[in-house]
């Protein structure tokens, strides 16, 4: 994979826990060290685990940056219990998504995020369906030779950080 194309992908990746708080309120995620694995069903079937040192400044920056690749998003959020559900309309270019995330967990502890949905790429073919699941578990406040906004990857032998993924992401627009 690019460097560029891997950035777009963790930050992607990463950034549902946060964009989803901004948008229904949530209890902020717990700073400190949280290992996470993301696993694609559809449409493609991958998987990706991940560490990634959270603290509430870099979180936002993340957030920030998920919601300026979204394109031009309509949301309707509710909240069932500690569940949360969020219905998505999203639109980008001749490109329009829609999708059910449905996220559980208390943000402190654990969390998972499930996604489903479809992307209508404009072009007559039907709809594509999408389903990806992010759990992330929350392992200590301390993160050992990571500073916050830092994400290890393939057993830490990639590592970046937010403000590097924002950069790598300009090489492929």
């Amino acid at each position: 994979m690019r460097p560029a194309a891997l950035a777009v992908a963790v930050a992607v990746l990463t950034a549902p826990p946060a964009l989803n708080a901004q948008s229904l309120d949530l209890p902020p995620r717990r700073a400190g060290l949280w290992e996470m694995t993301s696993t694609t069903e559809k449409p493609t079937a991958t998987s990706m685990a991940m560490k990634m040192c959270a603290d509430p400044a870099t979180d936002k920056e993340l957030m920030e940056y998920g919601l300026s690749l979204a394109g031009t998003c309509k949301h309707v959020t509710r909240r069932d219990g500690s569940t949360f559900v969020i219905d998505a309309k999203c639109t980008s270019k001749a490109q329009t998504a829609k999708s059910r995330t449905v996220i559980t967990g208390d943000l402190q502890s654990a969390y998972t995020v499930r996604s489903e949905g479809t992307i209508d790429n404009g072009d007559g073919e039907p709809p594509k369906p999408t389903r990806a699941t992010i759990t992330a578990v929350w392992k200590s406040a301390d993160c050992p030779g990571m500073k916050p906004g830092d994400i290890a990857l393939f057993g830490g032998m990639v590592r970046l950080n937010v403000k590097q993924i924002k950069t790598l992401a300009k090489w492929v627009h």
